[in-house]
């Protein structure tokens, strides 16, 4: 697995720092497969308000867009265990309107509410699944496991391949005159490629 940093993360994190949220690393991991998935972790909203929802609708025109399968995780501060809230009603909305899934369902905080989450396609192949442990810290872990279909790489293919830089060039032309290519020229094609074949050899 090849870990690799984009050059859109300043791109990312200008977006964002102007209304206050912070994206601390984007990153694409590239695995041995044709399987390529970007990341875009710690995203941390330090308080919601109207501007942050439009930078956030800015960077998921970004992430939504992107060729390759894509997760977002962080701490959003938004309770979703509460979908009467209107942020977390409109936090949502958000989402649906960029075919985006939410996939954290349990409180990832020591009171007992949802902030911390794990966002996808609704389409994609990765079929993430999240758990957590208990923590001493006021946020828990979220585990998240994703399900990769690698593609099979075709069977290596063998090249064969003359070195003529050894080939000792006096020696060669006095196999080639007394080949059967030289002394007695086949009349037929077929055997006439035979006989060059040989002395090729």
């Amino acid at each position: 697995m090849n870990l690799l940093h984009n050059s859109p993360a300043p791109l990312l994190n200008s977006l964002l720092s102007r209304h206050h949220l912070s994206l601390s690393s984007y990153l694409r991991l590239k695995f041995l497969s044709s399987i390529s998935i970007v990341l875009l972790p710690h995203l941390h909203i330090p308080s919601v308000t109207t501007l942050s929802f439009m930078t956030f609708n800015e960077f998921l025109s970004f992430a939504a867009t992107t060729p390759r399968e894509f997760i977002i995780t962080g701490d959003f501060n938004i309770h979703l265990d509460n979908p009467t809230d209107h942020l977390t009603s409109q936090f949502l909305s958000l989402l649906s309107s960029f075919n985006l899934t939410q996939h954290v369902n349990f409180p990832t905080h020591n009171r007992n509410h949802t902030l911390d989450l794990v966002i996808s396609s609704s389409d994609t192949s990765l079929t993430p699944s999240v758990s957590t442990l208990c923590s001493p810290s006021d946020h828990f872990p979220v585990f998240t496991e994703l399900s990769l279909n690698c593609t099979l790489l075709p069977p290596p293919t063998s090249h064969s391949f003359r070195r003529l830089h050894s080939v000792d060039t006096e020696s060669f032309l006095s196999d080639l005159k007394s080949s059967q290519l030289i002394t007695n020229p086949p009349d037929s094609l077929d055997c006439l490629l035979t006989a060059y074949n040989s002395a090729a050899d």
